[in-house]
């Protein structure tokens, strides 16, 4: 298994700096009088749990998990007086996850698009980028996506940057289309290029969620499309008090440190926006 990337052995230390730091950053938010109803009831969090610095296991509490996703919602759920829990899943499970009642609230940098809010609803907050990934020795090189013509590639099942490779095969790469590898995401996709199944992994646009000793992102495709967190159809009042509070947090800075804790740029931020079709 590939091991994470050496930059979160700096993310974890300044975790700890934002944990100190975070009751004065989130102080502003308290919405608990605003929605007494979830006062004292957990948030279920679904989540992949394996993709830094978003969300994954912490390497010392395996148990635990940690990221800005993570933080994130632990920060919504005290401002809403809710303790949160998280439920591990893989990627293609958090939809259904949620549309069970398994988890009340789901995050894996999941992107918004219009045919999946035919069945979940989303509250967005941040840009998508997808980082064509490859061995370190590689000397592949991409100026476009329709450079990866004819190349063996993967991406996790369910994601956009599968889709994304999926239409690329109908589009600039009809005559000489991608093999492609669908993974169940996490290690999955860089192990296949790590042991030369795979020519690349198309997989999110962070240093973080790679080991740079193996592997680099050899070019980046930025997207239009929102990344967001999602709800059952039937979570309405849940949905808006959880955008009530990411408004908050993202007015109090509280968001803000959480990007400079896990080395984002805070340029991919959204404002927090329901969407539901």
């Amino acid at each position: 298994m590939a091991k994470l990337s050496k930059s979160l052995f700096g993310v974890a230390a300044l975790g700890l700096a934002y944990v100190a730091s975070a009751g004065t950053a989130s102080a502003a938010c308290d919405l608990k009088a605003q929605y007494p109803e979830f006062v004292g009831k957990p948030l279920k969090v679904g989540t992949t749990a394996d993709s830094p610095p978003y969300n994954y296991r912490d390497g010392k509490d395996l148990d635990k998990i940690t990221g800005l996703n993570a933080d994130y919602f632990r920060a919504i759920g005290a401002c809403l007086g809710m303790p949160v829990t998280f439920a591990v899943s893989d990627f293609a499970g958090l939809t259904s996850g949620v549309q069970a009642g398994h988890v009340d609230v789901a995050v894996s940098t999941i992107q918004y698009r219009p045919e999946r809010a035919a069945a979940i609803n989303f509250v967005v907050y941040m840009k998508g980028a997808s980082g064509v990934v490859v061995r370190k020795d590689s000397t592949l090189k991409v100026a476009k996506m329709e450079d990866l013509c004819g190349l063996k590639g993967a991406a996790a099942v369910g994601g956009a940057q599968l889709a994304s490779l999926e239409d690329l095969n109908k589009k600039g790469c009809a005559a000489k289309p991608i093999e492609l590898t669908a993974t169940p995401g996490g290690p999955g996709g860089p192990m296949l290029v790590q042991n030369k199944r795979a020519d690349f992994y198309l997989g999110p646009a962070t240093i973080q969620s790679f080991d740079m000793d193996l592997f680099k992102i050899t070019y980046t495709q930025t997207t239009d499309l929102a990344l967001g967190a999602i709800f059952a159809k039937s979570s309405t009042k849940l949905m808006e008090a959880f955008a009530a509070a990411m408004k908050t947090l993202q007015s109090d800075g509280t968001e803000a440190a959480l990007y400079k804790t896990y080395l984002m740029d805070p340029a991919v931020s959204l404002p927090a926006e329901i969407r539901t079709n």
